[in-house]
């Protein structure tokens, strides 16, 4: 493996862009966000990752095939990427840890006798938490690990995972309360109160 040393990764991008006779200026990139719009397309900065993991050892890219870089949300600058692969980033191994956890949890198989249970333990997984205390929550101030401020991702991918499951019983998941999907959720509601309703909103498919 190559030893990588800080600033490679975004001299590699500069250089690409030199032969293309557009000039960059290597403390602008660094700190552009990877979803920024004027940076460049996404399938160029994963063949840039790719290319990066294979010199250097270290894996950035996640399980996820579709979308390998979601996991560090929209807003991780291009010089924290440069930093994971030469001196090591602690954001991005904070990222990669939380991320693992949730993997792993929201793998657990759906018990269809205790769906309250298994709603609690792959939502606590999609937003990065633990069990403990996780029902005196607010909903509305649990969210999804990757995107601060995103509350209802963590519900609508619990009710996926829950749904795959079900549906090889014949079973269903339609969450509703007082005829609304999620619209009766407010600031007040707590994760409790989500889970009750998740439990009473099992019915058969046909």
């Amino acid at each position: 493996m190559e030893q990588i040393k800080k600033g490679d990764f975004i001299a590699s991008i500069v250089s690409d862009f030199e032969k293309l006779g557009v000039t960059v200026n290597p403390q602008d990139l660094a700190r552009r966000a990877i979803s920024a719009p004027d940076n460049f397309a996404r399938s160029y900065l994963w063949k840039k990752v790719e290319d990066f993991q294979k010199k250097s050892g270290k894996k950035l890219f996640s399980e996820d095939d579709a979308t390998p870089l979601k996991y560090l949300g929209s807003c991780m600058s291009i010089g924290e990427i440069d930093s994971f692969f030469s001196e090591g980033s602690d954001k991005i191994s904070e990222l990669q840890s939380l991320y693992e956890k949730m993997v792993s949890t929201t793998r657990t198989r759906v018990n269809i006798d205790d769906i309250r249970g298994s709603f609690l333990k792959k939502y606590a997984g999609y937003c990065g938490l633990t069990l403990e205390g996780i029902e005196n929550r607010k909903v509305k101030h649990c969210w999804l690990i990757q995107i601060p401020g995103d509350w209802k991702t963590p519900i609508f991918s619990a009710e996926d995972d829950i749904n795959k499951s079900l549906e090889k019983q014949g079973l269903i998941l339609r969450i509703s309360k007082n005829g609304s999907y999620i619209g009766w959720i407010d600031d007040e509601t707590t994760v409790g109160e989500l889970a009750d309703v998740f439990e009473d909103s099992v019915e058969p498919s046909f």
